[in-house]
């Protein structure tokens, strides 16, 4: 019962409280920095991991789930470089690439 009520309350109330956290260390660090040196910052701390994650974690992860989905082999850098050669087009509102081999990136590989 009690494991039921917690589950209710942070379903409930953790994102609110997550933003509000969020909000109250903003402010706390506008009160240290200019308005510029926020944003540097902030894109700096977001951006750098973003672009690491795209050109290592999300490559390797669609490599290895090629490799368990078809029984061709594809060198690791011949489908690194299939991966950057996507072009990219909309559908259904969700930006789709198509990739190496025919499969998709959606918004949800990242």
């Amino acid at each position: 019962m009690l494991t039921q009520a917690g589950v209710t309350l942070s379903i409930q109330w953790g994102l609110p409280v997550l933003l509000l956290i969020a909000g109250a260390s903003a402010w706390l660090s506008l009160t240290h920095r200019s308005g510029r040196q926020f944003f540097a910052e902030r894109v700096f701390h977001l951006l750098v991991p973003f672009i690491v994650c795209v050109l290592t974690v999300i490559p390797i992860t669609l490599y290895l789930a090629a490799l368990t989905g078809s029984d061709s082999h594809v060198p690791f850098l011949q489908f690194y470089a299939d991966y950057f050669r996507a072009t990219a087009s909309y559908s259904v509102g969700i930006l789709l690439i198509n990739s190496y081999p025919s499969g998709t990136i959606s918004g949800s590989s990242l």
